[in-house]
C-alpha cells in the first residue's frame, strides 16, 4: 500500500516533468517560448507577440516592394 502510493506518486511526478520538458522544448522549436526575457508568458500572449512581429515584417516587405515597383516604373518612363 505504501509502495503503491509512492509508485503512483513517482509515476505522476515523472509524467508531469517529462510532459513539461517536452512541451517547453517543442514550443521552443516552434519559436513560441513561454518565457521571454525572464518573464513568464501565456501561449496566447506569445502567439500575439509573434503575430505582431510577422505583421510588422510583412508591412515592411510590402513597403519595400512598392518602392521597388515605383522606381522600376519611373525608370521605364524615363526610358520611353
Amino acid at each position: 500500500s505504501l509502495i503503491e502510493k509512492n509508485m503512483l506518486d513517482l509515476i505522476e511526478t515523472t509524467h508531469s516533468k517529462h510532459y513539461e520538458m517536452f512541451r517547453r522544448n517543442r514550443l521552443g522549436e516552434l519559436g513560441l517560448a513561454d518565457n521571454v526575457d525572464g518573464k513568464q508568458m501565456s501561449i496566447s500572449d506569445t502567439l500575439d507577440m509573434k503575430r505582431n512581429d510577422l505583421r510588422h515584417e510583412l508591412e515592411q516587405r510590402e513597403h519595400t516592394l512598392k518602392e521597388v515597383f515605383i522606381q522600376k516604373v519611373k525608370d521605364k518612363e524615363a526610358e520611353l
